[in-house]
Order: structure tokens, then C-alpha cells, then sequence
């Protein structure tokens, strides 16, 4: 009787309840893969939301020091030594440190061209996380600023002639198609608009999405 039992508890599995265990495993990872890839998306998603808020929070400080809004220069520096820039910002990919007083580091930076004051604002920029921001010219009156996170589908941007709004636009072909690596980075293919001053330049305004093609406010 025992070498029956022992025999019996011995035995595999047969073809039949590998096969149901398989299809079961397969079902399973046909529900789970999207949904974890969706939630990827939508967690890389946040992080360039958080990215333009912060960028909005900078500017709202610089504008504060100086009276003035700043674009993001073209290399790392300490706030000391922060230049006086305009126009056309440079495109950063993270990550990058925040500059300070003695390190150096990411800033938005800018010049008063009524009093010449000169100033920069630390400015965090997360991993895989693309963003720029410009003003009109050398007035530095008025600023657009754009983030993507480059494991996500949708782009945001905010334009200080309407701070309060932050827009987005989506296109699932932008995922993984941008450069993320230091200063001169790059965006994916998204039409960002040039800032002009009492213009909100954001509304109506192409992105390159796809299905919806304009920047949309949130």
C-alpha cells in the first residue's frame, strides 16, 4: 500500500493540465501587460505635469526677484553666475540637479532690460523628463514653457499670458522618440509655438497630437 501511494504522489502533471495552467497564465498576462503599460504611461505622464508646474512655480519666483521671465540657458551654472538670457531657450533632458549658489546646476534664467537686473531660479529637472522654456525676445515679458517625459504619450505646456491654464496634447507616437540627455536634448515631433507678449499663443494652436492636433487646456 505504501509503494502504491508513494508511486502516485510520484506522478507529473498531465499534457491536459499543463495545457489548462498555460492558457490560464496566458489570459492572465493578456490582462495584466496592457494595464501595467498603461499605468507606466500614466505615472510618466504625471511626472511631466509636475515638471511644467515647477517650471510655472520658477518663473513666478524669477518674475518676482527681477521682473522678468527667463528661459532655460544652454549649460549648467551656479546661480551666481546665472547669465542674462532671452528669446528661445534651450531643450534640457534630465536628470538634472537644481543650481544653487555653489553648485552647479539647471536654472531658469533671464534679464530686466528696463533696469538690466540679472537673476536665476533653481530648477529640478526629473529622469527621462524633456523641457524648455522661452520668452517673446529681450523684454523677457512674457514666457511659454514645455515638458515630456520620454516613457510617456502626452506633452504639457503653459503660456504666462494664461498661467492658470496648463495645456496638454497626446500622441502615442512621441512615446520613447525624444532625447534625454543634457542640454541640447530634444522633443519629440510636438509643434510648440513661439511666445508673444498679451498672447495666449497656446489656444487653438497645433501640437502635432494625434487624434486631437491642438493643445487642449486641462
Amino acid at each position: 500500500m505504501f509503494r502504491k501511494m508513494l508511486k502516485k504522489s510520484q506522478q507529473g502533471f498531465t499534457l491536459i493540465e499543463l495545457m489548462i495552467v498555460i492558457a490560464i497564465i496566458g489570459i492572465l498576462a493578456a490582462i495584466a501587460v496592457p494595464q501595467f503599460m498603461a499605468y507606466k504611461t500614466r505615472a510618466s505622464n504625471a511626472k511631466a505635469l509636475a515638471q511644467v508646474n515647477l517650471l510655472k512655480t520658477a518663473e513666478a519666483s524669477l518674475q518676482s526677484d527681477i521682473s522678468c521671465f527667463g528661459i532655460t540657458p544652454g549649460a549648467a551654472a551656479t546661480l551666481t553666475a546665472a547669465a542674462g538670457t532671452n528669446g528661445t531657450g534651450t531643450i534640457v533632458g534630465g536628470s538634472q540637479p537644481a543650481a544653487s549658489a555653489s553648485g552647479a546646476g539647471l536654472m531658469i534664467s533671464g534679464t530686466n532690460a528696463t533696469s538690466g537686473a540679472v537673476g536665476g531660479v533653481g530648477y529640478e529637472l526629473a529622469t527621462n523628463t524633456i523641457v524648455q522654456a522661452s520668452t517673446e525676445g529681450s523684454n523677457n515679458a512674457s514666457y511659454l514653457g514645455v515638458s515630456f517625459n520620454n516613457n510617456g504619450d502626452t506633452a504639457y505646456a503653459v503660456d504666462s499670458d494664461s498661467d492658470a491654464t496648463i495645456y496638454s496634447a497626446k500622441n502615442a507616437t512621441w512615446r520613447g522618440t525624444g532625447t534625454t540627455v543634457g542640454y541640447g536634448s530634444a522633443f519629440p515631433s510636438i509643434t510648440i509655438p513661439t511666445p508673444t507678449v498679451n498672447t495666449d499663443n497656446l489656444t487653438g494652436t497645433s501640437a502635432g497630437g494625434a487624434p486631437t492636433a491642438n493643445w487642449i487646456a486641462m
